[in-house]
């Protein structure tokens, strides 16, 4: 007769069970922490507030920081591009670059962003020469605007950018949902199920084998 000792199988099935049912309440808590926190949505600060109220009037907002970037006649000419945009909607913002206004505990982008929601656009943000970038909301896209391209008179070149932008592609394949978060947390919780089954069955050996003993 051997010595050892070798897990029942019904011990080995009911430790397994529970160690899958804590990793799985586990997981579940990341995926749901996780996907909390991508929906919500932040108050903006002031200096967004504006910013959003006025791209969602006429689709041009220059902060007073930025009217010696763009003046009112500039700032028309914009305006106009963004009307003519019939493809891809282009929202426009000019301002001196700051990265944290309002709320300290978001960037800008994560302001607008949140403030935008699912709607599907890009907006260019004009910060001074060679200094902008591109945000998407709605989704992940390839606009073919580069942070480089904000170059010389913004007059001229957001129009031109606004034009490129209309051949803007999305990528379906890369969802802003809680997929993402949600597989991260199933996939963390299976790990901890096996490892706490693992103990288990540690411990349960070793409590027989003293009995043995």
């Amino acid at each position: 007769m051997s010595s050892g000792w070798a897990p029942r199988p019904l011990a080995a099935t009911g430790a397994l069970v529970l160690g899958l049912l804590a990793g799985a309440g586990s997981g579940g808590a990341v995926a749901t922490s996780q996907d909390t926190r991508a929906v919500a949505e932040f108050p903006p600060g002031d200096r967004v507030r504006d910013a959003v109220a006025e791209i969602r009037d006429d689709g041009v907002h220059v902060a007073p920081d930025g009217r010696s970037m763009l003046d009112e006649a500039g700032e028309a000419r914009v305006e106009a591009a963004v009307a003519a945009a019939d493809r891809v909607p282009v929202r426009v913002i000019v301002w001196s670059e700051s990265r944290h206004v309002g709320d300290d505990a978001m960037t800008v982008d994560a302001q607008l962003e949140a403030a935008l929601g699912e709607e599907r656009s890009l907006i260019l943000v004009w910060q001074g020469p060679q200094t902008g970038r591109v945000l998407t909301t709605g989704g992940y896209a390839y606009s073919g605007v580069y942070s480089n391209d904000f170059l010389g008179d913004p007059a001229a070149t957001l129009p031109e950018l606004i034009e490129t932008a209309q051949q803007t592609e999305w990528r379906e394949d890369e969802s802003s949902g809680s997929g993402g978060p949600i597989a991260a947390g199933v996939a963390l919780g299976a790990m901890i199920g096996l490892t706490a089954s693992g103990a288990a069955l540690i411990v349960t050996w070793r409590w027989r084998r003293r009995r043995s003993g």
